[in-house]
Order: C-alpha cells, then structure tokens, then sequence
C-alpha cells in the first residue's frame, strides 16, 4: 500500500501517471473510435475525458484501500502502452507491473488474473510492434513465480505474437525448456500439449523446419515423461518431427535426438520410424524399403509450406545417399564403382558429385582420387553410433594408444642418446686450457681472402 501511496498520491509521480493515463485514455479513444465503436467511445469520452477526474478515482482507490479493480483496469489496457514513444515503453511496463507486484502479494491467484489481462490486452492490440510486444510479454513471463501456471498462458501468448508478427526465430532457444518448465508449472498435460502443438504448427507453417524439428523433440521428450509414450499420441508427432528434418532443400540436418527419444521407441513399427531409422544409420535399403511411405505421411500432415512429394522424396534420397558414405571405412580406398553400384546410380560422375554434397554439408571429409577412381574417407559424421561403429572406435583408439607408445619409446631412446653425447663433450672441458695442438690436432687452414697459396691454389 505504502508503494501504491506513494506512486499516486507523491507530486512528482503523480504527475507521471496523470501523463501516462491520458496518454493512454487518448489512445484508446483513438482506437475505439476507429474501430467503429462509435457508441462506445461516447460513454468513454464522457465518463473519462477530464484527466483530473481520471487521476482522482486512482487516488480515491488508493485512499480506500480498494486498489484491485482499478489495478485490472491497468492491466485490461496494458496494450495501449505500445503506444506511447519507444523509449518510454518499457519504464511505463515496469510501472504496471510494480502495480501487480504490490498488489497481488500473497495471492498467487489475483497474480495470474491480472498477468493474464496483461497477456491477453498486448496479444490483442493492433500495432505492427512486433519487437516491442515480445519484450513486454517477456518481462511479465519472468515476473510471474517461476511455479505460476499463468506462465503457461504468457508463453502462449509470445508464440502467437512471434508467429504475427515473424519473429519466430526468437523463440527458438527457449522453446526447447518447455518440458522443464511445464513440470513447475502445475498444469495439465493437455495444456501442455496444446501448447506444444501450437508451437509445432507455427514453426512448419512459417517453413522454419530446422527450428520445427527441434520443437518437435522437445514435444517427443515431453511425451514420453508425461504420458507413457502413448502410441496414438506419440505417431503423428514422430510423423511431423521427420518430415520437418527432410524438408530442408539441402542441408543434411541431424535427426538423431528424435531417434534416441524414448517417445520414438513406442511407435518403432510405423512408417516414420522406420524412414528416421534408415535416415540416421545411411541405410540404403532400408530407405530404399520404406520410401513410398513418405509422400503418404506428408499427405496426411497437412503441413502446407513442405516441398511437392516428389521434391520431398528425391532431397531425401540425396541425403540418405550422403549418409550412406558415413559407413564406408575410413581410411580405405573404396572404388568409385562399388559405391555408385550400391546407391544405385550411374557412374562415378554421380558418386563423385554425391561425395561433393557431403562434404559441403560436413557429413565426410576425404579424398577423391580421379585417376584411380576411389573414395578414401578421413573423417565422417555419424548421426549415429551402433555396436559395430563403437568397436571399430575402439580398436582406433587402442591401435592410436600402442603408435603414441611406441613414439614416447623412441624419443627416450634419441634423448639418451643426446644426453650421453652431452656427456662426452663435457669431459673434453674445453674451457680448461686444454690445447689440442698438443695432440697433434691441425688448426684448420686461413679462411677466404687470404693468401691462395695456403688454400692449395695452383698459380
């Protein structure tokens, strides 16, 4: 009360709410107005237009005790303070939520009203201020207890604003601690998986599929922990998380957090699985297998940004081909022949030309010799790791461990030798007086430019 007193009552910041309040009631006229609400900005004008008496029903509240409605008030046109100069947006938001702060002390409830107000006012306003509105839907996102489940109801209203206004790739780190934070939230797992789905259509739709994929393993992880992986619940995000890591033209994404989901592992008969399974391991025939399937699951998605199925089809069999260079032996040559003969093309202009993606995508590094017509691998990328991959590490580390002992060898050798040559030159004690002439040791002979004679030259 002491800080509700002092905001409304002290000159000084009185003077700041009465210009802010009539900014703010101006505003509002402006847009009911403008909305064709003509009636309804009749009773406002008069019931609002003097800015003293506007001011004094704030006092008179605060004299009262009876703050809260006029503080719901606030909050219901939390929206209109996108109008005021942009430097002063964020000093008049922090106002408001001092307000709430005070006012809902205690009363976890009143807290969630009046921040959902928030919510729902800057959600709603229609302002191209796309920026501005996630900033202040943020600051109340963090001033609400971390356990509030109006959290739940902010971060709704920040994905719908991102995706407004195209600001979408702001939420793509955030988007991944949702599993986290929805255990804190006491909330229902239907409320969750709204929102997660609310965030999944979002991200396909605006065709961001890198960040869409990455949503959809944070809803994969959410699943499996809150409700046992349910087969019928799980499939079609599975379905979604695939699709949206073949989407993308070119680039060879990694899609093996899907595949490691415990989520993924309840549905590991269906088509999805199995196209993820194949993709993960570069596993031709397998792809090979199940490849009708995937124009059938992008039918049924529904999801309008993807690729044509006959480009989503043919960028997925060019990725697959890549991947499948990851399970050639490194450091082996591999002909050219063999390899373009198991991705079923042509010759090794094809092979050649698959490798070059690879590489450009970081999937292998490596060596084509033209001449001989081979593939030699130095390095590649494993979505990932099966038993055989592990223990083909595991001799490379041994065989890398027995080549560092016997260099270590080696150098002990040569330092020993270095130091017993040490040895010798210092028993010689060369600073002692010794004098080698005396051992019948011949100085060497005069130096270039003097006289020829003594160099052996012949006049």
């Amino acid at each position: 009360m002491t800080v509700l007193k002092a905001t409304f009552v002290n000159a000084s910041d009185a003077d700041l709410v009465r210009g802010h309040l009539c900014k703010a009631r101006s505003r509002r006229v402006g847009a009911v107005l403008l909305g064709r609400r003509v009636e309804a900005a009749r009773r406002l004008v008069a019931r609002r237009w003097h800015e003293d008496t506007y001011v004094a029903e704030a006092r008179s509240a605060v004299e009262s005790g009876s703050t809260t409605d006029l503080v719901r008030g606030y909050c219901s046109e939390a929206g209109l303070i996108l109008n005021v100069p942009e430097t002063q947006v964020e000093g008049f938001f922090a106002l408001l939520l001092a307000l709430v702060n005070v006012t809902a002390a205690g009363d976890d409830k009143l807290e969630a009203d009046l921040l959902g107000r928030i919510a729902k006012s800057i959600e709603d306003a229609n302002v191209d201020k796309g920026v501005a509105k996630l900033k202040l839907l943020t600051h109340a996102f963090n001033a609400a207890a971390a356990s509030s489940p109006v959290r739940l109801t902010l971060y709704t209203a920040i994905v719908k604003s991102a995706a407004k206004h195209g600001e979408l790739k702001a939420l793509a780190a955030s988007v991944a601690h949702i599993p986290t934070w929805a255990a804190q939230w006491t909330v229902s797992t239907a409320d969750v998986t709204t929102l997660l789905s609310l965030i999944d259509e979002k991200y396909l739709a605006a065709g961001l599929f890198e960040d869409a994929f990455t949503a959809l393993v944070a809803h994969l992880n959410y699943l499996a922990d809150a409700v046992k992986a349910d087969k019928a619940v799980v499939e079609p995000v599975l379905t979604r998380a695939v699709l949206a890591g073949l989407a993308p033209p070119t680039k060879v994404l990694d899609l093996s957090p899907a595949f490691v989901s415990p989520a993924a592992a309840a549905v590991s008969g269906s088509a999805a699985y199995k196209l993820l399974a194949a993709y993960v391991h570069g596993d031709l025939l397998g792809y090979k297998a199940v490849e009708k399937d995937l124009a059938t699951l992008a039918s049924k998605a529904a999801v309008k940004a993807l690729p044509a199925p006959a480009a989503l089809q043919a960028a997925a069999l060019g990725k697959v081909r890549q991947l499948y260079l990851t399970t050639l032996p490194l450091g082996t040559p591999v002909p050219l022949a063999t390899i373009a003969k198991d991705m079923g093309v042509q010759d090794a202009r094809d092979v050649e030309a698959v490798a070059i993606s690879a590489v450009a995508n970081g999937v292998i590094e490596g060596k084509l010799d033209g001449i001989q017509k081979t593939l030699t691998l130095t390095s590649a990328f494993k979505p990932h790791f099966t038993v055989a991959d592990w223990e083909r590490l595991l001799a490379d580390l041994h065989a890398w461990k027995a080549g560092l002992v016997r260099v270590h060898k080696a150098i002990d050798a040569l330092t020993m030798v270095d130091e017993f040559d040490d040895a010798d030159v210092d028993d010689l004690d060369l600073g002692s007086g010794y004098d080698m002439a005396d051992d019948g040791f011949e100085a060497p002979r005069a130096e270039l430019g003097e006289d020829d004679d003594d160099m052996g030259v012949d006049e």
